[in-house]
């Protein structure tokens, strides 16, 4: 009896390991190749820009070669965008949905699995940016209708910052350069 439930073990172990061989279980996310290939120019500039310094951060030997990376990221999204921070029809993957304690709405948007654009979820961190959506408009009906990992087409502004250009979230400096969250006003947003 034990020999029958131990070789159906393995028969069970071998039968996994050959599905996952196959594919059977392939977990791939093209979802951000998608979203590059619908992506329009300026945006591909962005991520390019912003990709390789996320890649050159991660390969960094300590904080001061990050620092001089961001200085790097700083210098080329000031010359990229020369003041023009507004995004239009620009496609990601909704990364989370949700609201702050006011009941105002609360995006981040994937343009790759490491660069995000999203609004504060908090009304301290707010004010003076508006980006929390408010629930009386437009684009909170639209976006109250979006799923989790849906893709979009979005419109929006980043907000200045006046020693970046724009703004980014992450309050350490590792967090910011490796998964950068650049804060975002949205005014449109829509399934792709």
């Amino acid at each position: 009896m034990r020999d029958a439930v131990k070789n159906k073990s393995v028969f069970l172990v071998l039968l996994l390991g050959v599905f996952y061989f196959m594919g059977a279980f392939d977990t791939k996310d093209d979802s951000y190749q998608k979203i590059i290939d619908n992506a329009p120019t300026k945006e591909h500039q962005f991520i390019d820009i912003v990709d390789k310094t996320v890649s050159a951060s991660k390969k960094a030997d300590n904080d001061m070669q990050i620092a001089a990376i961001k200085m790097e990221r700083t210098s080329a999204i000031c010359s990229f965008l020369k003041g023009k921070l507004s995004a239009t029809n620009w496609t990601g993957k909704v990364i989370d949905l949700n609201s702050n304690r006011d009941g105002k709405g609360v995006i981040v948007v994937g343009l790759t699995k490491e660069i995000t654009v999203r609004t504060w979820n908090n009304a301290f961190s707010d004010s003076g940016d508006a980006t929390l959506i408010d629930q009386n408009t437009s684009l909170f009906k639209k976006a109250v209708s979006l799923k989790t990992g849906q893709l979009v087409k979005f419109s929006g502004t980043f907000i200045p910052e006046e020693n970046e250009c724009i703004r980014e979230k992450s309050v350490t400096q590792n967090g910011g350069m490796k998964n950068p969250a650049f804060i975002f006003k949205f005014s449109d947003i829509n399934p792709m």
